[in-house]
């Protein structure tokens, strides 16, 4: 069966020790982690020694891998070398993927691409001096919106330490097709984030708002998320990344378990059909 990583966003605001144990608990084989700030409600962890170090005992202790730290916005301003302390501890954490995005389609302009792509292309080496993969991930309303943008940019970057990090929910919310995926070379495709939604397209303004507070789990939606899952590799890890309004007794352990549970639930059916 595919392993399993538990995406940062399942469970923020929550902090980063609270994360790891309801990963260890909910038995994932991964978890991904936010280093960065990129809202208000988010922890700013980077800046905490204490927790940082407890957290790196936690990591050599219990054996759960990180995926990925996240998330990383390279624009045409970007001041890379800003990044670097991020990498640091998280090359120490053992972490093999850095998330990425564009601007917001508010915040840039599309004739900015070329000097972004400059920017991604020093990110790129600078993760890379720390054994770290940044990958690629394309938002509807971001200036890299499609898996056809995310394609295009990394052939026009050109660099090996790129990947791309396909997200089932805007794969299907910017018009991708499952085709698109299968077309892309699979040394691309280490992972993917997964989580499911209602078949029915939301307005243009729901759509963010549906992204960062009201996904599904896998199976409890309409997305044919069966036919994606054949288009990745079979190594390629499945980050469940499910942020939605629990309930307000809900533990992040809790939270954790049920992803867990019907993420492979959802998975052994899929084998079962097939």
């Amino acid at each position: 069966m595919r392993k399993l990583a538990l995406a940062p966003l399942s469970l923020l605001p929550r902090g980063p020790l609270e994360q790891f144990d309801a990963a260890i608990a909910a038995k994932f084989e991964f978890t991904g982690l936010r280093l960065v700030q990129v809202s208000v409600s988010d922890p700013v962890f980077i800046e905490d020694a204490a927790t940082q170090r407890e957290l790196q005992a936690r990591v050599r202790g219990e054996g759960l891998q990180v995926l990925d730290i996240e998330v990383f916005r390279v624009g045409p301003k970007t001041r890379v070398e800003d990044s670097e302390r991020a990498f640091a501890y998280g090359a120490a954490l053992g972490a093999r993927h850095a998330l990425c995005t564009f601007p917001l389609r508010t915040e840039g302009d599309l004739e900015d691409e070329d000097l972004t792509i400059s920017r991604l292309v020093a990110f790129c080496d600078l993760a890379g001096r720390y054994g770290i993969r940044p990958m690629l991930e394309f938002m509807k309303y971001r200036l890299a919106g499609t898996a056809a943008d995310a394609v295009r940019i990394v052939r026009k970057a050109r660099h090996p330490n790129l990947g791309i990090c396909v997200d089932a929910l805007h794969l299907f919310r910017s018009g991708g097709t499952v085709d698109e995926v299968r077309a892309i070379d699979a040394s691309l495709l280490p992972y993917a984030q997964w989580s499911d939604a209602p078949a029915a397209m939301p307005t243009e303004q729901e759509i963010p708002l549906e992204a960062r507070h009201s996904r599904l789990a896998p199976g409890d939606g309409g997305l044919p998320l069966r036919s994606l899952l054949s288009a990745f590799p079979d190594h390629a890890v499945l980050s469940v990344e499910v942020p939605r309004v629990w309930g307000p007794h809900e533990s992040a352990t809790t939270i954790a378990v049920t992803l867990a549970e019907r993420t492979r639930r959802w998975l052994a059916q899929s084998a079962a059909s097939t």
